[in-house]
């Protein structure tokens, strides 16, 4: 070169070369390969986590289903003995002419949207309190009752008896409800299986007015009887006339609930679901959840879970994806709404847990990939060693010949363009070497001649 600096030999170009050739196409392979995985190891984990969405919201579907067609089969069952408790009752007023006693208020139940967040458990307890019913002595007759009223009074002792152990027999034989209520079409509680509640008023609860027109399922909140978290499922009570004549209310046990909700089975280590309802403008939390067995209750201001996916669901959305939930933790998450409750369910679990075996595959991915990189790298080195080995064989040849070595020798065995290139030089070497053997006798006899020509001129000019 004009600045007298060497270039890069070819056999540093051509293992660039093919090292390039080989390291691009491994290396977008493996890019591919690895986005590949990991996609599909994501959408397959939304697959799962929205099948396991969809079971567990028609699975709490069926169950609350199921407790509401018990509910009304029970106050089909209850409505002929309320029926029989009343007419007994009109039957002895009648009798006496004395009008009937009212009952003392039955302090109303809160609701989980009423509840405050600091104090949710204590107010439940206080909104439930029953205060104790003290019965006035019974005076002595000053003459016997006629045996008319005594009827009456029998039978109306019976009726209620009869309720009251119908409604045992049923809550012995339903591990699902906690306690059950018969009510009176004026509010007032006629039987139930927690003795303390009868003879009191529910006229102002919320159940029991919504109850008197459909089945009504209240929210969840803390029962003061078993100190754990319930809800009340109402419905009417008619009679063969489809007159509405009161309300059954039952209290649901909610462990076999909670437990299909906190069921973890597929989740790994931090997966969770957790169920909520838009009340107002809060989003509450209702049920525990793995990580915060406390959550229960817990309330959140809509504007800072709006598009968590929990929300999303209780607003009647369904979808899959990856979302922050309510800990701020970013996460795998498929959601759906649970109409009969007005709930909304999430199933998510954290997006490092979800990914961990994409992670894995990848990284074995990536160990095969660098692995043939290195191959490739090697074949390379050997590739271009065989290529460039006889061209500089060739090159010291063709310098030894410029220096009059014509015993020059090449040991190339290749049978391609290189071979060819070497079995040509050394029929060039040989063709240089036959003619320098052969060139100077020629020119000897050339001499000789010149000499013999020039000798007969003489000896003829000297004839003359």
């Amino acid at each position: 070169m004009a600045d007298g600096r060497r270039s890069p030999g070819i056999a540093v170009k051509l293992f660039v070369l093919l090292a390039a050739f080989s390291v691009m196409p491994v290396g977008a392979l493996a890019w591919w390969q690895l986005t590949a995985i990991a996609e599909s190891q994501r959408a397959q984990r939304l697959a799962s986590l929205d099948g396991l969405a969809s079971a567990k919201a028609s699975a709490i579907d069926q169950s609350m289903a199921n407790r509401r067609r018990d509910v009304e089969r029970i106050a089909t069952l209850m409505a002929p003995r309320l029926s029989r408790l009343l007419e007994a009752e009109r039957e002895l007023a009648d009798a006496t002419q004395a009008p009937a006693e009212p009952s003392e208020p039955l302090p109303e139940l809160q609701d989980a949207g009423q509840l405050d967040e600091r104090d949710e458990i204590e107010a439940a307890e206080r909104a439930e309190e029953i205060p104790q019913v003290e019965e006035a002595p019974l005076e002595e007759p000053a003459e016997p009752e006629p045996p008319a009223v005594a009827r009456r009074t029998e039978a109306l002792e019976t009726a209620r008896a009869e309720l009251r152990r119908s409604l045992g027999l049923i809550l012995w034989d339903q591990a699902d409800f906690e306690e059950l209520l018969v009510i009176d079409g004026q509010g007032r509680v006629r039987s139930s299986t927690y003795s303390e509640h009868e003879g009191r008023t529910a006229e102002s609860i919320e159940y029991f007015q919504q109850g008197r027109r459909a089945t009504y399922v209240q929210p969840v909140f803390m029962s003061p009887i078993t100190e754990r978290w319930t809800m009340v499922i109402a419905t009417p009570i008619r009679d063969e006339n489809a007159v509405e004549t009161g309300v059954l209310a039952a209290r649901l046990n909610l462990a076999q609930l909670f437990g299909l909700i906190n069921d973890v089975s597929g989740l790994g280590d931090t997966g969770e679901t957790v169920v909520g309802r838009m009340i107002g403008e809060e989003l509450v939390l209702m049920a525990p959840t793995r990580s915060q067995p406390d959550a229960i209750l817990r309330r959140f201001p809509l504007a800072e879970v709006e598009q968590m996916p929990v929300t999303l669901a209780a607003r009647g959305q369904l979808g899959r994806g990856e979302r922050v939930d309510y800990r701020g933790d970013e996460t795998l998450a498929a959601w759906r709404p649970i109409p009969s409750l007005e709930w909304g369910l999430v199933v998510k679990m954290d997006e490092d847990e979800a990914m961990r075996d994409s992670a894995q595959a990848r990284w074995r991915t990536l160990q095969v990939a660098l692995v043939i990189l290195v191959l490739a790298v090697i074949g390379a080195m050997l590739v271009a060693r065989q290529v460039v080995r006889p061209l500089r064989q060739l090159r010291e040849a063709t310098d030894r010949l410029s220096r009059g070595d014509f015993d020059v020798r090449l040991d190339i065995r290749s049978r391609d363009e290189i071979g060819e290139l070497a079995d040509s030089f050394e029929r060039m070497v040989a063709a240089i070497k036959f003619f320098r053997e052969h060139a100077r006798p020629e020119s000897e006899m050339d001499d000789d001649s010149l000499e013999a020509e020039e000798g007969g001129d003489e000896d003829s000019a000297t004839q003359e």
